[in-house]
């Protein structure tokens, strides 16, 4: 079994309990489309389904004009992760579940759903249709859809879920009364990423196919390289990704595709890039892909203007904006300091693993690889493979353990980064949402998306959210002059 296989059934049984390998191996999905119903926003949905199914899934078929988009996306995908599957052209029922991407699904099938999108929206059911709609949102919101309802559906004899209703709806652009802008052009003025991890890789999946003018200035920080593991998660990732530089491959994704947008990649971590590469700390717009919660504090308090956070937990994926103005909450308002705790991540970290405090900071603030000294200490806390341990970031491997149950979470540790990709794609679509809103100056609400992927998005998932009082940053009233003198003075720019 690849470490990408071994991640995905690591994730699936931290909430069913069950092996379940054999199920994914096994269990037959069928991909199905017809020549009557064509439309470019049905190639988008095989794309994207493909990403998503193609990650997970070991015993695929699929048919029709979109056969070929989905299988080379599937195809790809598996090989990211160096993962034998069986993936054809073809059509032999039964299947365990079948989606049909613009058409009825086809005679005799027990269990599957009908599917389209077009622009923001996403549509299951008897009212779903496909149409020449170039905008990706919608295509990849329904395709998120349908491969998280192919997971409830075969494991739902150990999960506890929420099924979709036979005719569903949802439009992506939630949360506002206002209708998403004429002119979808996107200008990138000096935006800052941080952290070109699995939610990351769902936004700039829709960047890529974004089908308007996209220019401007794009900054792409992360210190990290791919790994075979990754590609359980990462959308977009394929075999010729491994080994090479995060930041530096999607960069050349993006220049490849978009010709007027300038991207900076660099291969170091957030606090490395501050100090030596923008010591002003004068970041308008970044977006947080980071993969725990003290990262976020500590880009919260560099001051960015606005702040785009996307975060997966097991089955949990949330978005949210983070200011200064108005009634926006910043991040510490999210993410408050639990008075209660007595011990802070680095504690809790040294109780389970027995690593000097001193080390566990370097190794999180950098992201540095574990050592055969590092998994020399850990072995004594945690029985493990020593080959196991070194060479992976200790956020990475102490994932895996919280998953396997080996480390117990607490509420002072960072989230289980290993969910499934379906979760990440979620993330980063409506990640995408926030930051094209503030790209556009779209007059919204402050709040947050957040809802689990065992049951299914609706509008009710995004809820209003304001100020926290008497919290730790944007109380301070220092806090909001350095703000003003940042962003506001003009001798400052």
């Amino acid at each position: 079994m690849s470490d990408a296989e071994r991640k995905n059934c690591d994730a699936i049984k931290a909430l069913t309990g069950n092996e379940v390998e054999s199920r994914l191996r096994s269990y037959r999905i069928g991909i199905w489309s017809e020549d009557k119903n064509s439309g470019f926003s049905g190639y988008l949905i095989a794309e994207a389904l493909g990403e998503f199914v193609g990650r997970l899934w070991k015993n695929i078929d699929a048919i029709g004009p979109f056969a070929k988009p989905f299988l080379t996306s599937a195809i790809n995908s598996t090989k990211s992760g160096n993962v034998q599957a069986t993936i054809n052209e073809t059509w032999n029922p039964p299947y365990d579940y079948v989606v049909s991407i613009g058409s009825d699904l086809p005679n005799g099938t027990k269990t599957g759903l009908k599917i389209g999108g077009s622009g923001w929206k996403a549509f299951v059911g008897q009212k779903s249709f496909i149409d020449d709609n170039r905008n990706p949102v919608g295509p990849m919101l329904v395709a998120a859809i349908a491969s998280t309802e192919i997971f409830k559906t075969l494991f739902s004899d150990c999960l506890a879920c929420k099924f979709l209703p036979p005719d569903f709806e949802l439009s992506a652009w939630y949360g506002t009364k206002d209708l998403p802008p004429v002119d979808l052009d996107l200008h990138f003025d000096d935006v800052h990423f941080f952290g070109i991890g699995a939610v990351t890789h769902g936004l700039l999946w829709i960047l890529e196919r974004w089908p308007y003018k996209v220019t401007g200035n794009l900054h792409l920080i992360d210190h990290d390289s791919y790994d075979i593991s990754n590609a359980q998660r990462y959308v977009g990732m394929c075999k010729d990704d491994v080994g090479s530089h995060k930041s530096s491959q999607t960069a050349a994704r993006l220049q490849k595709k978009h010709g007027g947008l300038t991207v900076f990649d660099y291969q170091k971590n957030m606090n490395d890039y501050f100090s030596e590469n923008r010591n002003d700390y004068r970041v308008k717009i970044v977006v947080a892909g980071l993969d725990s919660i003290e990262g976020r504090r500590q880009l919260g308090l560099k001051l960015p203007y606005r702040l785009v956070n996307m975060w997966t937990s097991q089955e949990h994926f949330g978005v949210s904006r983070s200011g200064f103005d108005k009634n926006w909450p910043c991040i510490f308002c999210s993410y408050p300091y639990d008075k209660s705790v007595l011990l802070d991540e680095v504690g809790v970290i040294f109780q389970e693993t027995g690593l000097p405090p001193s080390r566990i900071r370097e190794l999180l603030d950098s992201g540095a690889a574990l050592t055969q000294e590092d998994a020399a200490i850990i072995v004594q806390r945690i029985p493990q493979e020593i080959q196991f341990i070194v060479g992976k970031p200790l956020r990475t491997f102490r994932g895996f353990q919280c998953a396997t149950g080996k480390i117990k979470m607490s509420a002072a540790t960072t989230e289980v980064d290993i969910p499934l990709v379906f979760a990440s794609g979620f993330a980063g679509l409506c990640g995408f949402i926030e930051l094209s809103r503030e790209l556009w100056n779209v007059n919204s609400i402050p709040g947050a998306w957040q809802t689990s992927v065992l049951a299914y998005p609706t509008e009710y998932s995004w809820i209003q959210r304001g100020k926290m009082p008497d919290c730790y940053l944007c109380s301070d009233p220092s806090v909001l002059e350095i703000i003003n003198k940042k962003y506001y003075d003009k001798s400052t720019i």
